[in-house]
């Protein structure tokens, strides 16, 4: 068995990263999506049109349900611009097993990308976030290159009140995010809602600002959803102005730490997490700084706060990502003080493994879906915090 020594701050993590280990060290995974086998209620042929299943939100409510929503990618060389639409699916049984699909949004021929779901204990209502890049997936307009301007850029939300059973009409919210002249992108992963005063209720998801390199910053609403409100960017320097998909956590000071994606853009292959925290619930951000500790590739992760495994009124934070080669390995990191520091690592699943979301399920596992098998599945792995810190 071959073990990889990640050091820093003098101690080290082991992660395992052998073919050797044995399969039964590993959770068993659960397919939730999987491309050529799914049949959406709504879709005709959905079988034949979505190849891929990406960017997974999980949301669990106030009766135990556990929604996953995805996008569902048609058969582009542009994938991430398909004319992707978003699907549900539900799970009564701390994800063991799971409902039909079924469709939340679509925009015929426009591309949902990304998306952010955020659920409101209060009102019993999940909010679905995306971007919406509006032009004919199938016959790109000349003027679009790269990220695009704010022309081609909207912003919407789409709520249900049963649990992922029916979704409203999409509602753009366009005018209460935007900003002219950059593309907002609304989401990457799941929001929160606030717990903590003095801010207690607030709804608060990761998003970004797509001008003049890719920024991060939050979007929040006081009133469940009625209306949102953007925060500042978060301050950057240099190379930190490519951070982007980020996810958002609360420690039981009401202190919020956003941890993100980005990369070197001056053809370094080092790759790096970035974080930040807030002390007035997601408006204002200290300046975003290198997570050293974080081990990765570029790659979308996922971080949550969870009881303290000691049974203290602490936290303590996961932060799933793939250590490599390529999106492979994903390891969950675990952190006691804040983000500070992540004396823990421990390898989950062992092949294939890109975007996560990680999630206390409501039998109280651990819940870490993930993109697997070139986009084509994705998949559940569910394991106790004990398990994680032994």
């Amino acid at each position: 068995m071959r073990r990889i020594h990640l050091g820093f701050a003098g101690f080290f993590i082991v992660a395992i990263v052998s073919a050797e280990t044995p399969a039964s060290d590993f959770p068993k995974p659960i397919d939730v999506f999987v491309a050529g086998a799914e049949e959406i209620e709504g879709v005709v042929g959905a079988a034949e049109k979505y190849p891929q299943y990406r960017e997974q939100n999980v949301v669990v409510t106030n009766d135990g349900t556990v929604v996953v929503v995805c996008q569902g990618r048609n058969k582009s060389r542009w994938s991430d611009r398909s004319g992707q639409d978003l699907v549900v699916k539900t799970s009564a049984d701390s994800g063991r097993t799971w409902s039909q699909g079924r469709l939340v949004a679509t925009h015929e021929l426009k591309s949902i990308c990304p998306n952010a779901a955020v659920y409101d204990r209060d009102t019993n209502r999940i909010h679905v976030l995306y971007n919406l890049f509006t032009w004919d997936y199938t016959n790109v307009p000349k003027d679009v290159r790269g990220e695009m301007g704010d022309l081609h850029c909207r912003q919407y939300v789409v709520t249900s009140d049963d649990q992922g059973a029916t979704w409203t009409e999409p509602r753009e919210i366009s005018e209460m995010v935007g900003t002219h002249g950059a593309v907002m992108v609304v989401g990457s992963g799941e929001g929160i809602q606030l717990a903590h005063a003095p801010h207690k209720g607030r709804l608060i998801v990761a998003g970004g600002d797509f001008h003049r390199g890719k920024k991060v910053l939050c979007y929040y609403s006081d009133n469940h959803g009625r209306t949102w409100n953007r925060s500042r960017v978060v301050p950057h320097e240099g190379t930190m102005a490519w951070a982007s998909e980020s996810k958002v956590a609360e420690l039981p000071d009401g202190t919020l730490v956003l941890n993100s994606r980005t990369y070197v853009v001056d053809g370094s292959e080092h790759r790096l997490r970035t974080r930040a925290t807030s002390t007035d619930g997601g408006v204002t951000w200290t300046t975003l700084e290198n997570d050293p500790a974080l081990k990765t590739v570029s790659c979308n992760g996922s971080l949550i706060a969870v009881k303290h495994p000691r049974g203290t009124d602490d936290v303590a934070l996961l932060c799933s990502v793939p250590v490599g080669p390529g999106r492979t390995h994903g390891t969950v990191y675990v952190s006691f003080d804040g983000g500070k520091t992540w004396p823990l690592a421990k390898l989950v699943v062992e092949g294939s493994f890109a975007y996560s979301s990680l999630m206390k399920l409501p039998d109280g596992q651990i819940g870490l879906f993930y993109e697997t098998d070139g986009y084509r599945k994705i998949r559940l792995v569910r394991f106790s915090l004990d398990w994680l810190n032994d």
